[in-house]
């Protein structure tokens, strides 16, 4: 009776064990698809940041180019 009591309770244990287990793998998993899409998110707006940039770079160029074409096409004159 007693070694029956003892495997039961060592079994309940062992269940016990098992389910927090379990549940720290279920938050591990949602922890690290929560950081999976942070890095995602900041890569995304990595690329934005940059296509900005350029954008702005080329604008710019085009602006200083303008300037520099503008007189001397009057010079030209």
């Amino acid at each position: 009776m007693f070694q029956r009591n003892e495997t039961r309770m060592l079994r309940t244990d062992l269940e016990n064990k098992i389910l927090s287990l379990k549940e720290q793998l279920d938050f591990h998993s949602r922890l690290i698809d929560g950081c999976e899409k942070l890095v995602e998110h900041g890569l995304y707006i990595e690329k934005a940041v940059g296509v900005c940039k350029q954008a702005e770079y080329e604008s710019r160029l085009t602006e200083e180019l303008r300037l520099i074409r503008d007189p001397t096409a009057s010079e030209l004159d």
